[in-house]
């Protein structure tokens, strides 16, 4: 049985539930009826539609379908008043709404609108903010690629406008990005950097999550006292500050740490603390993970107690079913199938076989159903791989294509070119002989008509017809144009100097 599994599982959904950049905490109706009246009361300008984007971000933890109400409130109501600003951060809140209903491909499709609007406002700061939740969204459906560009891009705003904090958060994104890529040695560098950030500027909350986030490196690399020193700190701090969320994460995770030191007692202490804040909240994920960590200890007690108390193992049984009836009661999948492997072992020791089998084939099925969810998935992917290296090989080809049009091109050109320089030559040298001979003796004035009609106008008509012939053919790019254009009126201005010649040189 790998109850480390279970357990390591457990840890990174609530680390991910708490560095959700829109997650708050719990809101209350006092909260919520207090923003309402405020509505009531304010004017309708910009005042009104900010109140609408707070009632719709206070309902997203608990009802997204209200929030999205709220949302769209305020985006009707900017576009009337036109705060293109307003509509932009009223859409973000749609996209908040839509990640709390798990419908991530909407929250991105929202989150990308609110760029579009931002863009054109040149709003850097908001645009980072959408940036950073983008590449969360992103790392939490495993496309770390795109996480990785919106946080950098976030990054580079931050690192402008020396905004720290959402600096630090963005950093924080980028280490947990690596954590997930398993590259432990750059994520616990960019968790360093982070640390001092929070520091520095006396950010508690964000110093306690991201000490929270260091110690699942520690784990990982099975440095358990430091794990245990990361979050006995970060317990303290949100003790302090009465974050409720994120002390129950710490005591789970502690519990978790010792677990793994196999100091069962001490992990029991932990996760029953955790197991009680949990249904004080009333969080049902968590009170499912608690009782199924705490029912896996319970076995490992028993097990140690040379299987001799069976209030242990009993125990054990009472708290991982319960598991099981809450996440079959809220859809909870991939760790019922944990729980029921510790059931099963726990029954076949109470020697209870035809319930053993039952946990067991219970396990099997759900197996096998996660088995097609991630088959499914893969299929997905590769289709998806598919049709995207189809697209750029077919991108490759037109480019291709274009190349070899743009060459041809080229080529006919400087064919073109080159005949009307070795023609502008010639006339250069023609003209330089004409004026050596005119200097040499004057009788030979009487040859200027001949040199005039065979060496000279011989070379300018030829410059003409080639123009003309070009110009029958107009070019793409507009400065060719401009150049044929030039060329015929140097050459109808040459015509006439030499004509001009040819009259002095009869007189």
């Amino acid at each position: 049985m790998n109850l480390c599994k279970l357990k390591i599982t457990a840890t990174l959904m609530l680390t991910l539930f708490q560095m959700m950049v829109f997650s708050q905490t719990n809101p209350q109706t006092k909260y919520i009826d207090s923003l309402n009246n405020l509505f009531k009361k304010s004017p309708k300008d910009s005042s009104r539609v900010i109140l609408l984007e707070k009632i719709s971000l206070a309902y997203a933890n608990h009802d997204p379908a209200k929030g999205l109400e709220y949302a769209d409130k305020a985006y009707k109501l900017a576009t009337d008043l036109n705060l293109k600003n307003r509509q932009a951060a009223a859409m973000a809140m749609m996209a908040v709404n839509h990640l709390a209903a798990s419908n991530a491909e909407k929250g991105i499709e929202y989150n990308k609108k609110a760029i579009e609007i931002y863009k054109t406002l040149n709003n850097k700061k908001s645009l980072a903010a959408v940036y950073s939740n983008l590449s969360q969204i992103y790392l939490r459906q495993g496309n770390y690629d795109a996480a990785l560009e919106y946080s950098f891009s976030a990054l580079t705003v931050y690192d402008q406008s020396k905004e720290y904090r959402n600096k630090g958060i963005v950093l924080e994104n980028i280490a947990n990005i690596h954590y997930e890529l398993k590259n432990l040695k750059k994520a616990k560098t960019y968790y360093m950097q982070v640390l001092e950030i929070f520091k520095s500027y006396g950010l508690k909350t964000d110093l306690a999550r991201c000490m929270g986030n260091m110690s699942r490196v520690e784990m990982d690399i099975e440095n358990y006292p430091k794990a245990l020193e990361y979050l006995k700190k970060a317990l303290e701090i949100n003790q302090e500050l009465g974050n409720k969320n994120s002390e129950l994460i710490n005591l789970t995770n502690i519990g978790n740490v010792y677990s793994k030191q196999k100091q069962n007692k001490k992990a029991l202490t932990y996760m029953k603390r955790s197991l009680e804040m949990s249904e004080k909240l009333n969080m049902k994920n968590s009170i499912a993970v608690n009782r199924g960590n705490i029912g896996s200890i319970y076995l490992e007690l028993y097990k140690e107690s040379d299987q001799s108390d069976l209030t242990l193992l009993q125990n054990a049984i009472k708290n991982t079913e319960e598991a099981i009836r809450i996440c079959d009661s809220i859809g909870f999948i991939a760790p019922k199938m944990e729980f029921s492997q510790i059931l099963t072992e726990a029954y076949s020791l109470q020697r209870d076989y035809k319930k053993a089998f039952e946990a067991l084939q219970e396990k099997t099925d759900l197996s096998d159903s996660l088995k097609t969810v991630e088959a499914n998935q893969k299929l997905s992917i590769l289709e998806t791989e598919r049709a995207k290296s189809l697209k750029e090989k077919d991108l490759v080809i037109k480019n291709k294509e274009l190349e070899i049009i743009r060459l041809k091109s080229e080529k006919k050109t400087l064919f073109y070119s080159l005949i009307i320089s070795i023609l502008v030559i010639t006339f250069a040298f023609v003209i330089r002989s004409f004026l050596q001979k005119q200097k040499k003796h004057n009788q030979i004035l009487s040859e200027i008509k001949q040199i005039q009609s065979h060496d000279i106008r011989g070379p300018i008509a030829s410059i003409l017809g080639l123009t003309a012939l070009l110009k029958e053919r107009p070019a793409e790019d507009l400065s060719k144009n401009k150049l044929l254009e030039g060329i015929e009126e140097l050459a109808l201005k040459l015509d006439e100097i030499v004509i001009k010649i040819t009259k002095n040189s009869s007189l």
